[in-house]
Formats: structure tokens, C-alpha cells, sequence
């Protein structure tokens, strides 16, 4: 949990402030449409109307008028995350996301409409209960817009008052509201547990795009992170399709319920400079014409000596992310490396390309360990930089690099020299849209080690042109 601090209220004023004739413009204006599109879909549906099952938890659940106020109450909560929005990086996720739970849940709506059959019960005469369905009858039920919009604003709502540093307490509160909110969607007799299921999977999916993962000091490891959202929406999605059993009348839309959040955890694993899953810093702060250079998979006696050279000419300074066997294999290279004012990064020990996105807790951590050591064996102290094999990384590797406070470093543009014909080809992809604050990557290399060196003189040479220096950002400087 991330600490808070005295001053948080006076953080949330701004927030307040900001974008305040767009959000009093936009959100009567959402709601509004979406009202519109679902009021004619629940009166007027275009297919024939699935009745959702009932479970065991639906039989013992009976209604609860008290349980109205929480319901009525996601109107009020629903907007604390929206007017809370302070700028274009929180702005933009916030609003993809709550498009995609409204087109995605109207959607369904239009082609499969669903409603909940209320069980007979003396409470069906409770004028609480005969005003909550003149207002709302139990249609569009499944998946739970309610439930999904109250997941989704408890998940917005964590990450700005972590961004603001706000209490424990109130951060607690946030999460039992959203609890609360849903527990009386089945208590209300509005939806049944398949609704609640799906609409938890369906606010999830949502969450997933949100502001870029802070890298610094603050970064506290959360449990409401993108990759705990995903694996948690992708255990809803599996149960909503168990618990409705249409994989035999529906098999099509049940394999794409059942994969959809898999795929977000796979293309971040995958994608090799992917934030989708966990934080991963492609650029640093700088008002000045600065890159950080690294340099992987050495340590290389073909090429690291030619390079250091080249830095020394150019007075540049460069990271290079080593690979544990290489560095206790040749001691005397990495010592040079430091010597020569240099800094290091870990690279794996074993630089495991085709197996590491398939590694577990125990493989991952070792892989992380075991290079440290090598890295301490020459004299280095240990690195707070980590770069994954090809930047493909596993399910374990947050928790393995959250454990040792270790930054996950990506890159801005990288030559790809295994895939160039030239290293003039990759001289134009490094520096294709070069700016102040890129992270730049290139390899070491021993069997071609000509084309390396000739590719790192060619680029120090375009960087002094250009006026850019190659700096060594520090942790609190990376986005």
C-alpha cells in the first residue's frame, strides 16, 4: 500500500477544478445518450428475451429494501472518479473504458436481451419493490451495468487516491462502497449471480486501460494492478460462462466471453515493450537533449572494448544490460565497464529468449538472482535496472522485480540489427523519432561485431550532430 501524505486534500483540489466545463458538459450529456439507447432496448428488445438461471445464492438472497439506497447509490459514486480526472493521461483511459462497458453491454443487450424472472416471495408486494420496477424492470440483466460500472469506478478510484496519496481509510471505504453497491444489485432482485459475474468481468476489462504505471520511488506494489485485474476478469469471464452453460446453444460468443481478458494478458506478456501488464519505463524526464544509451547482452570481448572506446571519444555514457553468464565468464570486462564511468542492468542469467514467457516464480527469481551475483562476483554492485529477454516477460516477473524494487526498463526505438541489412538501417530506426528523455537499445555482438561497432559510431556521431548527450537518468526520472 502506498503511503499517504499530509498534504492529499490539497492534491485533490485541482483535480476538482480541472476540466470542470467539459465534465459539466459531458457527463449530463453521457448519461443522457446512454439512457436513451437502454430505455429502447429494455422496452422494445429486437430478439427473444433469455430468462437468466437462478442459483443457489439467488434462492437464499431474499429482498432487502434497505438494499435500495446502496443500489440508487452508484449515481453518486459512479461520477466521484469522473470529476476527480486531471488531465489528458487520465482523461483518455477513463473515457475508452467507460465506452467499452456501454457499447460492449448495450451490445449484448441488443443481441441476446435478458431479463431476471422474480421469484414469488411476500416482498413482491413491497411498495419499495413495485416503485423499483415502474422505474427500472428487471431487464438488460446480464451482464450487470450496474455491477460493471461500480468495479470500474472502484478501480479508477484506488488509482487516483493513490495518486494523491489519500488514507488507507478512505481507500478501504472506496472498495467496500463498490462491495456494497453490488451485493445489492442481488438484493434488490435486479440481477441474479451470472449478472454480477459478468458485469465484474465486463468492469474489469474496462480498468484495464488506465493512466501509464508510475516507475519511480512511489511505486509501491498494488494489488489492484493491471495484471491482478486481468487474471481476476478472466476467472469471471470462465465462471459467467459456466454458470450459464451456452457454450453448446452459443459456442461462438462463449469462446469469445471466455478468451476476451486472456488476450490482454498474452499481448503483455508477448509484446516485447507492452505496459499492458506491469510498469515499464520507455523514456525518462528531461528539459534537455538527452538519451540514455543501452547496450545488451554482453559482455562481449569482441565488442564491449571498441565500444568503451567510442563512449570515452564522444564522452557518453551508456547502460549495458549484461547476461549473468557471460559477466561471471568475464569478470575483467565488467569491472572495465564501471571503471569507465558506466552503469549496469540486469539481463537474465541465462537469457532464456524462447522459454522465459513461460517461466514460474522460481525460474524467473533465479534468473534475476543468479545474474546479481554474477554482476557482485566482478566487483558491481547490484543494479536497479532489469530488461527482459527481448522484452518478453511471464506472469512472475512483477512480483519477482517488485520483491527487489527493481524498474522493468523498455526502450523508446531500437535498432533491431539482427533484422537489418546494414547498420545504416538501424541507425535510421534508433533515431527515427528521436527526442529528449528516448531510451535507446542496441546489442553487443560476436559474430558481428564490425557492423555493432560501425552502428555505435554512426549513432554517437548523429547524436553530436544533433546535440543530444547520452546521460544515466536516475529511477525518479523514469516514465
Amino acid at each position: 500500500m502506498s503511503p499517504s501524505h499530509p498534504d492529499w486534500r490539497r492534491d485533490l483540489r485541482p483535480r476538482l477544478a480541472a476540466h470542470w466545463p467539459l465534465k459539466a458538459v459531458g457527463i449530463p450529456v453521457f448519461v443522457t445518450v446512454f439512457f436513451l439507447v437502454y430505455f429502447r432496448l429494455l422496452r422494445q428488445p429486437a430478439f427473444a428475451v433469455t430468462v437468466m438461471p437462478f442459483t443457489a445464492l439467488d434462492r437464499a438472497v431474499g429482498f432487502w429494501p434497505a438494499a435500495l439506497l446502496p443500489y440508487a447509490s452508484l449515481w453518486i459514486y459512479a461520477f466521484l472518479a469522473t470529476i476527480l480526472l486531471r488531465g489528458r493521461r487520465e482523461l483518455v483511459p477513463y473515457g475508452v473504458g467507460v465506452a467499452f462497458i456501454s457499447g460492449v453491454g448495450l451490445g449484448i443487450f441488443y443481441l441476446w436481451p435478458s431479463a431476471v424472472d422474480s421469484p414469488a416471495g411476500g416482498w413482491t408486494n413491497d411498495p419499495a419493490w413495485a416503485l423499483l420496477k415502474k422505474v427500472d424492470a428487471a431487464g438488460n440483466a446480464c451482464p450487470s451495468l450496474h455491477v460493471a460500472f461500480a468495479v470500474f469506478t472502484a478501480v479508477w478510484l484506488e488509482r487516483l487516491f493513490r495518486a494523491a496519496g489519500v488514507p488507507g481509510g478512505a481507500r478501504l471505504l472506496n472498495a467496500v462502497w463498490a462491495a456494497i453497491i453490488t451485493a445489492s444489485t442481488l438484493a434488490t432482485k435486479q440481477h441474479v449471480a451470472v449478472d454480477v459475474l459478468a458485469g465484474v468481468a465486463l468492469g474489469l476489462c474496462g480498468a484495464l486501460p488506465g493512466p501509464r504505471a508510475p516507475v519511480g520511488p512511489s511505486a509501491a506494489p498494488s494489488m489492484w494492478n493491471r495484471l491482478n485485474l486481468a487474471l481476476a476478469a478472466s476467472i469471471a469471464a470462465k465462471l459467467t460462462i459456466l454458470v450459464l452453460g451456452i457454450e453448446w446453444s452459443h459456442p461462438g460468443w462463449a469462446v469469445v466471453i471466455f478468451v476476451a481478458p486472456d488476450l490482454w494478458i498474452v499481448g503483455g506478456l508477448l509484446l516485447p515493450n507492452s505496459a499492458a501488464v506491469m510498469p515499464l519505463a520507455t523514456h525518462f524526464r528531461t528539459p534537455r537533449r538527452e538519451v540514455w544509451l543501452t547496450i545488451d547482452d554482453g559482455p562481449e570481448p569482441a565488442t564491449q572494448p571498441a565500444m568503451l572506446d567510442l563512449l570515452d571519444r564522444h564522452r557518453a555514457r551508456a547502460t549495458f544490460f549484461l547476461i549473468g553468464e557471460k559477466a561471471r565468464a568475464r569478470p575483467a570486462l565488467v569491472a572495465e565497464i564501471v571503471r569507465r564511468g558506466h552503469t549496469l542492468g540486469n539481463h537474465t542469467q541465462t537469457h532464456p529468449l524462447a522459454t522465459f514467457w513461460r517461466a514460474g516464480p522460481r525460474r524467473t527469481a533465479r534468473e534475476v538472482e543468479d545474474c546479481d551475483a554474477a554482476l557482485r562476483a566482478a566487483g558491481a554492485g547490484p543494479s536497479p535496472w532489469f530488461r527482459a529477454p527481448a522484452g518478453v516477460k511471464n506472469l512472475a516477473l512483477r512480483r519477482a522485480l517488485d520483491q527487489r524494487q527493481r524498474v522493468l526498463v523498455g526502450w523508446s526505438a531500437r535498432g533491431l540489427e539482427v533484422c537489418s541489412a546494414s547498420p545504416e538501417v538501424s541507425l535510421r530506426r534508433l533515431t527515427k523519432r528521436l527526442a529528449p528523455g528516448a531510451i535507446l537499445l542496441m546489442h553487443e555482438s560476436d559474430r558481428h561485431a564490425a557492423d555493432r561497432i560501425a552502428l555505435l559510431s554512426l549513432l554517437l556521431e548523429h547524436l553530436s550532430a544533433a546535440g543530444y548527450t547520452c546521460v544515466l537518468p536516475v529511477r525518479s526520472d523514469l516514465w
